[in-house]
């Protein structure tokens, strides 16, 4: 899937278990309702459950407490992009993602689709590329951007 972030060290791994990981994330909220971190644990559990609602009013809400949070903000651009299909919507939290995140090559990536979505097609290569560039050996966390990458004539470096 593209752009979501879950790369180790990049921010808070996502549930591997999405069912089971609703329930304490919504006690932890029960008991402390400002934890920007469990709203966002939460929206990734949704998001993983196809939930697109229910993501994007825990990302929304993880941001209203942390706006700076490049997670949540790359992590709601990507469902806004790709689960409600609403690139407009989607391409300030993207923009804003990479601006704080610009080392992390899934933010780059979930831009770049943001972009190619929009028909910007010139700029969503740039940032693709970019992406690709940045994600080094990791490339294969990215496999539809380093086939869109390859097809335009790129090269992602071993990647794919």
């Amino acid at each position: 899937m593209p752009g979501r972030v879950a790369a180790e060290g990049d921010g808070p791994p996502r549930p591997e278990n999405p069912r089971g990981a609703v329930e304490p994330f919504t006690a932890a909220l029960k008991l402390k309702p400002d934890l920007a971190d469990a709203h966002r644990g939460l929206g990734q559990a949704h998001e993983a459950l196809g939930q697109a609602d229910r993501a994007m009013e825990s990302y929304q809400r993880a941001l209203s407490l942390n706006g700076t949070d490049a997670v949540a903000l790359n992590n709601l651009a990507w469902v806004l992009n790709e689960m409600r299909k609403r690139p407009e919507e989607a391409l300030p939290f993207a923009l804003k993602a990479s601006q704080l995140a610009p080392q992390w090559p899934e933010v780059l990536d979930t831009l770049g689709w943001i972009q190619y979505r929009r028909g910007v097609y010139g700029e969503a290569e740039r940032v693709l590329l970019r992406a690709v560039e940045r994600a080094g050996p990791m490339g294969l966390a990215l496999p539809d951007t380093c086939t869109y990458v390859v097809r335009r004539g790129g090269t992602c470096d071993g990647a794919v």
